[in-house]
């Protein structure tokens, strides 16, 4: 997937970016604004990923575009609500660009094998 629309993407702080914080929802753009602000006054500049896609895999893609634009080799993902369950997926897909995951306010993964099956 190709982004040429670069709106869903917020930037708090000065690059360069270390983390990319996925809101909760889904459709629920904007909702981490508080959170990306809080990590940006503590020197963290974060991307705000505002989701367009509808499903993960697509999501995924975004999130993929967005590393690739901003030229990010790894990421922390900070996940909040529905963004825990898809920083999960995306790290399980693709390990290596991910540093670690911050998950905050998300639904149970103890049964992973349900949640992959969102991920594919």
């Amino acid at each position: 997937m190709n982004i040429k629309n670069m709106d869903i993407v917020r930037e708090y702080g000065r690059p360069p970016f270390r983390a990319i914080v996925l809101h909760g929802g889904p459709g629920a753009p904007g909702c981490a604004a508080g959170l990306c602000r809080g990590a940006a006054e503590r020197g963290i500049p974060v991307l705000e990923h505002l989701q367009t896609a509808d499903t993960f895999v697509g999501l995924m893609e975004e999130i993929l575009s967005i590393m690739k634009r901003y030229s990010m080799e790894q990421t922390i993902l900070i996940g909040h609500s529905f963004g825990s369950w898809l920083a999960w997926c995306f790290a399980e897909k693709y390990p290596s660009m991910v540093q670690k995951i911050i998950l905050a306010g998300g639904g149970p993964l103890w049964q992973a094998s349900s949640v992959f099956l969102l991920c594919t």
